[in-house]
């Protein structure tokens, strides 16, 4: 009897231990399963953000010498008034800012940009502040915003001045060690745009884009190359870049960005979009010529599949010696 009792229970145990290890099987079978999933869709996110990027880099040379081609066919590039720039029905290739896309670029639909690279707040050199006393010209003396402007200014001539000596609000070596940033000012002119981040305050009058890009200040020209230099191109210009500048109220804000869209639907030029004398006021500004530097901006990305954006900044030049000099070459 006694002997029968414990075959049965020892019959119950083997089944319990037989279920246990079905269930860490099939616990590792599923593991497994995932883990292929997930190294597949891995496998493939990395695979398709190598060939955008090799998708991007093609794009940007194409562009480069389409770009180069309008120039020689059209060597006026007075954007809003040229009457070569809209006398064709081919695709041109002018710094409007207008969004595009290849629809077949070796079977990828791909979107880009052309900008004007002379644009946004000039922070290089000796001067870094002239634009903002610019900006602090069309404020009240004792405004609020024109206090905070002539106090971020007075901190960009502390960074890259050689002295020690600090101006009203500004920051010196003392000034950085108390709010934790070490080894700065730098002492010398800006190296870099992004440095401007550095400055405690500086997020007040300038932020990165959705791209995370600092577009509301001019890219600095690496050591050797040419600066950047001019009037900002309009078109190349944010409409609240364009408001502070010029002091335009909220409707004559608006009306801009209507004027802006209809170029890029229509091609309708400013001059015919806007009040009567608006495109003078913003031409004491801003400029509409083309100034031979040039930003692409591309996206490889889809609804489908992820993809890389390029950001490609160059001097276009013609002549047998010309060379192709980057400004910027950023994948983001």
């Amino acid at each position: 009897m006694n002997r029968r009792r414990r075959k049965k229970s020892e019959q119950g145990i083997a089944l319990v231990t037989t279920l246990g290890i079905l269930a860490v099987v099939s616990l590792l079978a599923a593991s497994a399963v995932v883990l292929s999933q997930y190294a597949e869709k891995d496998s493939y996110t990395f695979s398709s953000f190598t060939r955008s990027s090799y998708i991007a880099e093609g794009v940007a040379n194409r562009l480069y010498w389409l770009i180069l081609n309008d120039r020689k066919k059209y060597p006026q590039r007075n954007i809003d008034v040229s009457d070569d720039a809209l006398q064709d029905d081919e695709e041109r290739y002018l710094a409007d800012g207008t969004p595009r896309v290849f629809e077949d670029y070796y079977g990828e639909k791909v979107k880009y940009e052309i900008r004007d690279a002379v644009g946004g707040m000039d922070v290089s050199g000796s001067m870094p502040q002239r634009d903002l006393i610019a900006l602090m010209g069309n404020l009240e003396k004792d405004s609020v915003e024109r206090q905070k402007l002539e106090m971020i200014g007075n901190r960009l001539q502390d960074y890259v001045d050689g002295d020690d000596l600090v101006k009203l609000h500004g920051m010196e070596r003392n000034e950085y060690l108390q709010a934790n940033l070490i080894n700065l000012p730098r002492n010398r002119p800006f190296q870099y745009r992004e440095e401007m981040l550095l400055i405690p305050g500086i997020r007040d009058i300038c932020q990165p884009d959705d791209s995370g890009r600092l577009t509301s200040i001019r890219l600095i020209a690496p050591k050797g190359l040419q600066p950047i230099g001019g009037r900002p191109n309009l078109y190349s210009s944010s409409v609240a870049q364009i408001a502070s500048r010029c002091r335009l109220t909220d409707l004559e804000a608006a009306e801009l960005e209507q004027a802006f869209a209809e170029w890029n639907k229509s091609k309708t030029p400013l001059k015919k979009s806007l009040p009567p004398g608006f495109l003078k006021r913003l031409e004491m500004y801003y400029g509409t010529s083309e100034s031979g530097f040039y930003t692409v901006l591309i996206d490889t990305s889809s609804e489908q599949q992820p993809g890389m954006r390029l950001a490609v900044t160059f001097r276009s030049q013609f002549g047998n010696s010309a060379q192709l000099e980057f400004y910027e070459y950023m994948f983001y």
